[in-house]
This record gives structure tokens, sequence and C-alpha cells, in this order.
């Protein structure tokens, strides 16, 4: 509905423009409420109790083996990756670690080429306390990492 529609109603039809615009937010902010109670019950079913928020770090690295995106979380927590968006300068590999065990395959990139992968469920999780760690063979990696840190 336009401006020039809402400024010729009546002040009656107006309130229940109104009304309805008011309506719609609260249903907004009621299935927001929803998809965070489904996602924390979620996350209860694998087996973690939802800590902070979802998180993203920049990633700018040169070639080297286990570099760490994130550090370790500390006792009782892991990180829960959902997505990332890698880019290689030269051709190479790359590969994401929880630590030194590898959660990926070793995913070879071109000159200026990347990997993505996003979820609305974890791709894989480091164990508990472990970095969230890259290797990158050849190539230097810019991009961006995707997790949460849960509670275990």
């Amino acid at each position: 509905m336009g401006v020039s529609q809402v400024l010729a109603m009546t002040p009656t039809a107006a309130v229940g423009v109104r009304a309805a615009a008011d309506m719609e937010r609260l249903a907004t902010a009621a299935a927001q409420t929803a998809a965070n109670a489904l996602l924390t019950t979620a996350v209860a079913a694998m087996g973690g109790t939802v800590g902070d928020a979802m998180t993203s770090v920049a990633v700018n690295m040169a070639a080297g083996a286990g570099q760490a995106v994130q550090a370790t979380p500390g006792a009782g927590h892991q990180l829960w990756v959902y997505g990332y968006e890698l880019h290689a300068n030269v051709a190479g590999t790359l590969q994401l670690l929880s630590a030194a065990t590898a959660k990926t395959g070793i995913m070879p990139v071109g000159a200026n080429g990347g990997v993505a992968r996003d979820s609305a469920h974890p791709i894989f999780k480091c164990a508990t306390n472990e970095a969230l760690n890259l290797t990158a063979v050849t190539c230097a990696v810019d991009g961006i990492v995707t997790f949460r840190d849960v509670t275990v």
C-alpha cells in the first residue's frame, strides 16, 4: 500500500492498517521465538546446548599446515562448523581440521578458485576443546568460516 493511499484513508481505516502491520510484526517475532526454540531443541538432540550466537571469522592465511582459524574454545566446549567459503590465490589444496584430525577431505582448488559450503545443521564438529585449523598446501587462503561455540 502506497503512502498516498494511506493518507487518503479515513482515520478508522488507517488504524486498521496500523493494527494489521503490528500483528504482522508480532507474528514475525513469534515465528523467530519458535525458530529459536526449535534450534535449541535440535542442538540438544545432537548432544549440546546453545551457547554464543553464530560467529563468523575472517580467514587470511599464507600456505601452511594446521593453522588456527579459531583457537581452542575451552574446557567443555566444541566448535560446530555451519559454513565456510575459502578462496585460493594459486592452485593448491585446502583441508579443515579439529586440531590435527581431518574434518574434511583434501579439497583441490584452482588458481583464484575456491570452495564453499553452508548448512542449517553442523557440517562437522571439532572435538571438545580443540581448535579449528586449516591446512593450505601451495596457496594462500582468504575467506570466512561460520561456527557456533557449543557447551557439551
